[in-house]
């Protein structure tokens, strides 16, 4: 008999019989059950909740939001414009959301809180494939990867980016959690003893995997090929071949409704833009970094790797934990090399080897325990847990400031003003369908974002991935859309109705004030914006003109002026009455901070202003006939500016929602 089947063969008897209280099962389930309450108690925040959710969540909740309008597939901010990111988190959220009559980000909130169980659980059911008989390796295996945290404490490296998975079970809950989560029940699938669920469980699993993400299910499926052929070939047996055909059909057949209209798309369109900003500095990881990034655990997974590779377990079990850095590993010499991986970056690599890391740690430590006395094993398992403690601290406290209700990344919102607005223009989506607005650009990515409103043009922020070329598929690229919409808004209300009845917009959302109506508006930076498939590879900031630089903030984008700096709006616009102008400002000074040049007379404004957001106005009662110049007299960042002309009936201030014929029922 041989050791394969060997083990296969303990398995059952392991299940069958009940084990024995001794140290090594106590030990296993006090692990076990501590994993679960830490996971549930503390990974849920304790029970956070947000109703405004941004980072990756934003773009999963417009797409969301466009499924409740019945575009099942999702769509991007463009009407007609499949969603690259589709599959079963929007969906299945979003229906929950329009079911519950609440909000997209309250039902991640509450769902997040329970979630977090689902991460020990995966770990409980590999760990017991993994090591039948050895119960101590299973509840360390639960306990390291549910607790296990890096020695850095820098919150950037450790929630967002961090490479262990227990930052990937923080509250809230994201595509890739998900996934991750599959992608350990697919290696436990792979490893059972029933053909039908190895063939069957793996392959749905597999699937599934793919609809929650494409990117970790395309590993995943890597990952369990890597398996199976590694079987095929110790056992000189190819049965595992066999199977391995069956599970990629289940998963391809399983996956289909969402990989098959995106392979359509992609002959469609001549492109893939899956790049849209540049990204902080790729994750490299010396042995320095590999040990502050793993922490304790990392330690110890070396001690595993020398045990497993010692004991010649090729064909058992625990084998899988060395197919699974074989399979993936090579993908991080691959990103090292300039292979440009977008799909498979380095960060996300390490990320998904972190469950074979954390069995080989759960190896290692399982054999330090059983060698020590009981209170020394005990002690020393408490202290590679305790190691955890600093990191997770700082994860906790930066899950729970990280989103404040009524700001967007760097940049204030008045939630009082844009929460019944964006309600209201989500109840149109779900009623009507496809609905599309025309408003300004520093407004449009959030519109759509938490309304599922689609909109003419926007700012990409970092997380919003286009995915396709939006010309192939709707017939206007991205920088077309930016001079569309450019364009329209510096004609003021004729080149407004112009453009929505040329992209079929139901209404606009444009800001009021008492008596007036913004129908000018100007993104500065706009002008200087570059294709997204090359955005990613320019630099974050780039001279544009003397004493003017463009700045990529990710978030938004502004133009930053140095002391001399000009900008020439250019609108000719005689109705105008009230200019708006938002900057940034670094320091304060009681100096003004600019001038604006209208038709030959200056303006200074300004005067006294403190470091940050400022929204500087201009009184302008004889219109703008000829030209708006506006000059820096110290350094500052232009965000935006916005002209007002008088409208009838114009009674709040903030934004609003005109239908088309309010607006355009008279014009031409």
């Amino acid at each position: 008999m041989t050791a394969a089947s060997t083990s296969m063969g303990g398995a059952e008897s392991g299940r069958s019989a009940r084990p024995p209280l001794t140290f090594e099962v106590v030990l296993s389930w006090s692990l076990v059950v501590l994993s679960a309450l830490f996971a549930f108690l503390v990974q849920s925040g304790p029970f956070l909740s947000s109703s405004w959710m941004l980072g990756d969540i934003a773009y999963h909740r417009g797409v969301a939001y466009t499924m409740q309008g019945g575009a099942w597939q999702g769509e991007g901010p463009y009407a007609g414009f499949l969603s690259y990111y589709g599959g079963l988190y929007p969906l299945l959220l979003g229906i929950a959301a329009e079911a519950l009559s609440t909000t997209f980000d309250q039902v991640v909130s509450v769902v997040s809180w329970f979630t977090t169980l689902a991460w020990p659980a995966a770990l409980l059911l590999l760990g017991r494939r993994l090591w039948p008989s050895d119960r101590l390796a299973v509840g360390l295996f639960v306990a390291f990867g549910t607790a296990g945290a890096p020695l850095a404490v820098d919150a950037s490296a450790i929630r967002d980016w961090g490479v262990l998975p227990s930052a990937a079970n923080s509250w809230p809950l994201f595509p890739r959690d998900v996934a991750l989560v599959l992608m350990v029940l697919a290696a436990w699938a792979a490893l059972h003893d029933r053909r039908a669920v190895r063939v069957l469980g793996t392959g749905g699993l597999l699937g599934a995997t793919i609809l929650f993400h494409a990117q970790v299910g395309l590993v995943a499926c890597w990952l369990i090929a890597a398996w199976f052929a590694w079987r095929a070939w110790r056992a000189r047996d190819r049965r595992p071949l066999a199977e391995l055909v069956a599970v990629g059909l289940v998963s391809l057949a399983a996956s289909a409704w969402w990989w098959w209209p995106r392979l359509e798309a992609l002959t469609r369109s001549s492109r893939l833009v899956l790049g849209n900003y540049g990204e902080r500095e790729p994750l490299r990881l010396d042995p320095a970094g590999f040990i502050s990034a793993f922490g304790v655990t990392g330690i110890l997974a070396i001690l595993g790797l020398a045990l497993l590779l010692a004991r010649r377990t090729v064909v058992t079990r625990p084998a899988l934990l060395l197919a699974w850095l074989v399979a993936l590993l090579p993908f991080v010499v691959a990103d090292r090399v300039g292979a440009d991986l977008e799909l498979f970056s380095e960060r996300r690599i390490w990320l998904l080897l972190s469950p074979a890391i954390v069995g080989l740690a759960a190896l290692a430590a399982a054999r330090l325990v059983l060698y020590l006395p009981r209170w020394a094993g005990v002690a020393f398992v408490v202290l590679v847990l305790l190691s955890s403690a600093p990191a997770t601290i700082v994860t906790a406290a930066r899950a729970g400031t990280a989103w404040e209700p009524g700001v967007t990344p760097g940049r204030p919102f008045e939630a009082s003003s844009f929460v019944p607005l964006w309600r209201s223009l989500n109840r149109r989506v779900q009623d009507e369908g496809t609905f599309t607005v025309v408003t300004y650009d520093t407004y449009a990515a959030w519109t759509w974002s938490f309304s599922g409103a689609q909109v003419v043009s926007l700012w990409l922020p970092g997380t919003f991935t286009l995915g396709f070329d939006p010309e192939d598929l709707t017939g206007l690229g991205y920088l077309q859309r930016v001079r569309l919409l450019d364009d329209a808004f510096s004609q003021g209300r004729k080149g407004l109705c112009k453009l929505a009845r040329r992209v079929g917009a139901e209404g606009f959302v444009l800001d009021e004030r008492p008596g007036l109506i913004g129908t000018y508006d100007l993104t500065p930076a706009s002008r200087f914006r570059l294709d997204p498939a090359g955005r990613d590879t320019a630099p974050l900031r780039r001279t544009v003109g003397p004493q003017v630089e463009y700045v990529d903030a990710q978030s938004y984008d502004l133009l930053a002026l140095r002391k001399g700096g000009r900008f020439r709006v250019g609108w000719v616009a005689p109705r105008l009455r009230l200019l708006a102008v938002e900057v940034w400002i670094d320091s304060s000074t009681p100096k003004a901070a600019l001038t604006v040049d209208v038709d030959g007379t200056s303006y200074e404004l300004g005067r006294g202003l403190g470091p940050g957001w400022h929204q500087l106005t201009l009184d302008l009662p004889r219109g703008v006939r000829e030209v708006i110049e506006i000059e820096a007299l110290r350094g500052l960042q232009l965000r935006r500016v916005t002209g007002f002309v008088p409208m009838d009936g114009r009674t709040g201030t903030g934004p609003t929602y005109l239908p088309l014929a309010e607006l355009c029922g008279a014009t031409s």
